[in-house]
């Protein structure tokens, strides 16, 4: 009897074989030594299922007296880099640098417009000048007092809220990261013949 359960997710190089125990965790006799058994999966650069069916009958044709029984979802993920880690897009470095930087200071740029505006929507300016006011007793055309402090404090919030200060064990991002990931082994399983 041997109990089979899929890993969610595996990392493998572009053409590399892999072994039983590096895409599933299976529990049975240690004689039958299936840790090492090579299983036969897409070799090619992409994302794609492991199926658990598949696996079983691999165990099966080498172990035809074993019964195999599947722990879980019963389906993951090999995720096939090309050779050296690196993907098609990282073959000319300084054009996807030079990209991502762009994509950087844009998402930068709006980010900060949004912030502007929604300050002027509120009259941001005329709240922290009333503020001032009924704090100090005198009026400020430009409460710098109140503005720096405020102004720190939304990026402090921004990098807070995404866990880039101090440890935490799920930032929103990952969340969002995560789904990311899910939504492309999804589409994947789709364009899969």
């Amino acid at each position: 009897m041997i109990y089979l359960r899929v890993k969610p997710r595996v990392m493998a190089a572009e053409g590399r074989t892999l072994r039983l125990c590096e895409v599933a965790d299976w529990l049975g006799d240690a004689r039958l030594r299936l840790d090492d058994m090579p299983v036969a999966l897409p070799e090619k650069e992409g994302i794609w299922t492991i199926d658990a069916l598949a696996l079983i009958e691999q165990i099966q044709s080498r172990l035809p007296e074993e019964t195999v029984y599947v722990l879980g979802d019963g389906t993951g993920w090999l995720h096939r880099q090309s050779a050296g880690g690196r993907s098609r897009r990282d073959e000319h470095g300084v054009a996807y640098a030079l990209r991502a930087a762009a994509a950087c200071v844009l998402l930068a740029v709006g980010g900060a417009l949004a912030i502007a505006w929604f300050h002027t929507d509120v009259n941001m300016a005329g709240a922290q000048r009333a503020l001032f006011t009924a704090v100090a007793g005198e009026e400020a055309s430009h409460p710098l007092l109140l503005a720096l402090p405020y102004a720190l404090g939304v990026g402090f919030g921004v990098a807070t809220y995404y866990a880039l200060v101090g440890r935490r064990t799920v930032s929103p991002l990952a969340v969002k990261l995560r789904e990311y990931r899910e939504s492309i082994e999804k589409n994947a399983r789709h364009d899969q013949p």
